[in-house]
């Protein structure tokens, strides 16, 4: 490929940093320094960080203590998710993240319908669906339907282009927690 065109490598040898799940502001740096974009990269990031600053108070303030567990709906189950950009966003925000692993190579662990209970701890679900029938399809299931947070209301569906980025990824999902914000103080 490299005698066709430059090539940018891309690769997860940032090294993570102490309380966070990934560092995607060390990747875009990296990135950022190999196309010359320094600045760019920098000032993306400050945008991030005065979001952050101004939304954390409220996302404190309305999901401080609740258990938020970040998925993907499949159609035969739901993906756990334990590490990535999206947790990364809510530690930012001083949130409570439900089965959080930041050492776990695979990211994420899998349930069956059967074993949906075990989200039954979570307050707070967000999470991707897959497409419109994954969606259907967890929404008939008993043990789905059993779910504290289903039956409070507190499932959010979003964009599963939120699940990996760097800085304009990381504040567009900081907009998907002020919409689980609003929903949870609305059903409580």
């Amino acid at each position: 490929m490299s005698s066709i065109a430059p090539l940018l490598v891309v690769g997860d040898d940032v090294e993570p940093i102490a309380g966070h799940p990934v560092d995607w502001r060390g990747a875009l740096m990296a990135q950022a320094s190999q196309l010359d974009r320094v600045a760019i990269a920098e000032a993306s990031i400050a945008e991030y960080d005065d979001k952050l600053a101004r939304l954390r108070p409220m996302l404190q303030e309305k999901l401080g203590g609740k258990k938020i567990v970040f998925g993907v709906q499949t159609p035969t189950g739901f993906l756990v998710h334990q590490r990535n950009l999206r947790i990364s966003v809510a530690i930012d925000a001083g949130l409570d993240v439900l089965f959080r692993d930041d050492d776990n190579a695979e990211n994420s662990f899998e349930l069956s319908f059967e074993q949906l209970d075990t989200l039954a701890p979570a307050d707070v679900i967000i999470a991707q669906a897959r497409d419109q029938e994954a969606l259907d399809a967890i929404k008939t299931q008993p043990t789905w339907q059993r779910l504290p947070a289903v039956q409070a209301g507190n499932v959010l569906t979003s964009d599963a282009r939120y699940n990996q980025g760097f800085a304009l990824t990381a504040a567009i999902f900081l907009d998907v927690l002020e919409e689980a914000a609003g929903r949870i103080t609305a059903g409580q």
